[in-house]
């Protein structure tokens, strides 16, 4: 998220001008390709400063560690406004209230709440896709609020079923490892090389254990955080591990010996729910990943458009000053339906000149 590696590597190559990876979004150069990230994209990676104080809101940019760590409770942000307002008057003192260093469930989708086209878009993004909620139930007036979430920048996200983990009540972090979100020392050139947790990890075949290590064997990092959490509850003796090795600090063996899952934020436990008996048979599912099946919709963008102005202006966020030349993008209208299949095939296509080829297929089920 620091680096845009995969964000400036798959950019380069729509355009047709592939670079040295693992690329950086601090070493863009002045290409078409870069000088359309540093127009458009560049503002939002965590790299970039955070120049405004307070909470971070949806169109937050930047902040480095801040950008997922900072939390105002009421006490911190009323200490900020009466020092802000302090300072109008020339007379102003350092808040007294210190914001905490920690995650909070608001901060993965209002991070990705940013990304996008300005105009009317509905949940596209990771965070959003996470937690967008389906309309709201009547009011006591009768009044049925509206199916419509209009960001702090205006843009509008229609609510749409939300994913069964967020609407049983877990977190982001509850699946997504320090690993995954904050980098494990190796520089990746995709977003998808540093994926260190997958649906299998917790849910296993009917009648298969979970890999495990012992809680004497993991490693410094997971103990360090182990350390931070202090959950309400005994020590565990074993801990989940992923198939990549990744140590899961929050699945723990519970007292019949199951591995269960801990919420990282509050230290409830939940059952792991096994596999579905369909999802392990045959040979096919195992060609499919568990998303072909269970994911209930997808966001589609049909129609994006590029087009580039040599005679207009438009802002580089990485000089932080106006350029000549001007990146625009249009796009719309956007759809959250049933996901596209599609199948790969190493042979030809007939009539093709060869090389690789994918045949979509449309989900015909509802």
């Amino acid at each position: 998220m620091t680096t845009m590696s995969g964000i400036v590597a798959v950019n380069r190559a729509v355009f047709g001008e592939p670079g040295p990876e693992p690329a950086h979004v601090q070493r863009l150069g002045r290409t078409p390709p870069d000088t359309h990230l540093r127009q458009l994209c560049a503002s939002c990676h965590v790299g970039q400063r955070k120049v405004a104080l307070g909470p971070n809101v949806e169109d937050a940019r930047g902040g480095g560690c801040n950008a997922c760590h900072l939390a105002y409770s009421p006490e911190a942000a009323a200490a900020l406004v009466r020092y802000e307002a302090g300072k109008m008057r020339g007379a102003s003192e350092a808040p007294v209230v210190h914001p905490r260093c920690r995650w909070t469930s608001t901060t993965c989708s209002a991070s990705a709440a940013t990304a996008g086209q300005d105009g009317f878009q509905r949940a596209t993004r990771a965070g959003t896709r996470c937690t967008s909620r389906p309309p709201e139930p009547p009011t006591p007036r009768g009044r049925r609020p509206s199916r419509f979430r209009v960001l702090e920048d205006e843009r509008v996200f229609e609510r749409v079923m939300p994913d069964i983990h967020q609407e049983r009540g877990l977190d982001c972090i509850d699946c997504h490892t320090s690993n995954e979100a904050m980098g494990d020392g190796v520089a990746h050139a995709r977003k998808s090389g540093q994926l260190r947790v997958t649906c299998e990890d917790c849910h296993a075949a009917p009648g298969t254990a979970l890999p495990s290590v012992s809680a004497l064997r993991i490693d410094p990092e997971s103990r360090k955080i182990l350390a931070v959490r202090a959950w309400p509850a005994p020590a565990a003796t074993e801990h989940g591990r992923a198939r990549t090795g990744e140590v899961l600090v929050n699945v723990v063996n519970g007292p019949d010996g199951a591995m269960v899952l801990v919420r990282k934020r509050t230290g409830e436990r939940r059952e792991l729910k096994a596999a579905a008996p369909i999802c392990v048979e045959g040979r096919g599912h195992a060609r499919l990943s568990c998303g072909s099946c269970h994911t209930s919709w997808a966001p589609r963008c049909p129609t994006c458009h590029t087009s580039f102005d040599p005679a207009g202006e438009a802002y580089d966020w990485l000089d932080d000053a106006y350029a000549r030349g001007e990146w625009k993008e249009e796009a719309g209208p956007f759809a959250a339906s049933l996901p596209t299949l599609a199948s790969a095939a190493s042979r030809p296509l007939p009539g093709a000149k060869g090389g690789r080829w994918w045949r979509r297929l449309r989900r015909a089920w509802s």
